[in-house]
């Protein structure tokens, strides 16, 4: 490997990382609702917190940044370096972990769905392609966004590590690129299994109620101070 060759791969991850890193949900959030949704909800800067907090207008456009931003990285990686599938794996990484450890948002961020789930369909679209019809099936039939977004990363996983052990998929750089992000997205969801588990998570039909009687109380205790 040539001197020139280890900057530019240097530079793929360092441009991933950067781009993964851009805080939609933040942005979006501050900009057009004057809300901060660090300070409530999950306190993530994700789409599922956005649809939560701000509605599903603002929370379907934080999926689409979120999602393109992983997809195009990881696209114009594999364009660069087509011989170097391993460079590509390793951008769709830094991606994710720049939406969730964010530079310009503090090191915060969101849990990595959208981000891994718009690199994974570049990298192993088939595998994508389940994790997402386990994903939505999930969520439109339990109510659970979280369920449906951990169901989904396992489906993807189980599905590229079949196709890839029957020799239907020949490259095990899918695999390496969904293992740690797979992993990370797990424990980003620690709280939200803590509730699965004892039946406390807040189901879809929930998020509006919940969160404008939440927003009534925070009104009404700064209202009495």
């Amino acid at each position: 490997m040539t001197t020139g060759e280890i900057i530019l791969i240097a530079a793929l991850f360092v441009t991933a990382y950067l781009a993964g890193a851009i805080p939609f949900g933040l942005v979006i959030g501050k900009i057009f609702y004057g809300v901060d949704l660090f300070a409530l909800g999950s306190k993530s800067m994700g789409a599922t917190n956005a649809f939560r907090i701000l509605g599903w207008k603002a929370g379907l456009w934080v999926f689409v940044g979120d999602f393109f931003k992983g997809l195009l990285v990881t696209l114009f990686a594999g364009l660069i370096l087509p011989e170097a599938p391993w460079v590509q794996a390793g951008v769709a990484v830094f991606a994710v972990f720049g939406h969730s450890w964010s530079v310009f948002a503090g090191f915060r961020g969101g849990r990595g769905v959208a981000t891994a789930f718009g690199a994974v369909w570049v990298i192993y679209p088939i595998a994508g392609l389940a994790g997402g019809i386990v994903s939505i099936s999930i969520v439109v039939v339990l109510r659970y966004v979280s369920l449906g977004s951990l169901m989904g990363t396992l489906a993807a996983v189980l599905v590229g590590a079949v196709l890839y052990l029957s020799g239907l998929w020949r490259s095990p750089w899918g695999l390496i690129f969904m293992g740690p992000t797979a992993a990370l997205i797990i424990w980003q969801h620690r709280p939200n299994i803590g509730r699965l588990a004892t039946g406390t998570e807040l189901q879809l039909a929930e998020w509006p109620t919940y969160f404008a009687r939440a927003g009534k109380a925070r009104a009404g205790d700064k209202s009495g101070e």
